[in-house]
């Protein structure tokens, strides 16, 4: 697993934790230099590029990888420096039609976020499949009728499955 942070005094024990290396300058300056990845994540990072940046660091990992996956704000809102870190300040509000025309798309709307996952390639629907849909009925049914609906629960997700 490979991070790359841009400003190098948000260097902390958790990145040497978690990544099996680490880069502490901008992605567009060193991602030429570490070839290709199975998945490219970027997140909380493109609205803080200008749309010109962000478009080419879009391209430049669609290049190197297989799947891409980009995060950023639904809406563009102002940040300026943060702990004198000039790359804190947002720069622009991206979007879909960011993304290279040639690139297929999948977006996912969360909470406060749009999740676009991108490639060159065609993309399994699968990859999108957040849980079998016994397995939705069942949580659903546990929610409506509370811990003492769980055998119904198990028994509703049983006969699904078997009618799939």
């Amino acid at each position: 697993l490979t991070g790359i942070e841009a400003f190098r005094n948000y260097r902390n024990p958790i990145h040497e934790y978690i990544y099996n290396e680490i880069h502490y300058v901008p992605a567009q300056n060193i991602l030429p230099k570490l070839g290709r990845f199975d998945v490219i994540l970027i997140a909380d990072v493109i609205e803080h590029l200008t749309r010109d940046e962000a478009q080419e660091l879009v391209r430049d990992c669609l290049d190197r990888t297989r799947l891409l996956i980009v995060s950023t704000p639904i809406d563009f809102y102002a940040q300026e420096d943060i702990c004198s870190n000039d790359y804190e300040r947002h720069r622009c509000h991206f979007s879909a039609k960011d993304l290279p025309e040639e690139a297929n798309i999948h977006q996912i709307r969360a909470v406060s976020c749009h999740i676009y996952f991108a490639s060159y390639a065609p993309l399994e629907v699968d990859w999108f499949r957040m849980t079998e849909p016994a397995d939705i009925i069942y949580m659903r049914a546990r929610r409506k009728l509370g811990v003492l609906g769980a055998p119904f629960a198990l028994g509703l997700r049983a006969i699904c499955r078997l009618v799939q």
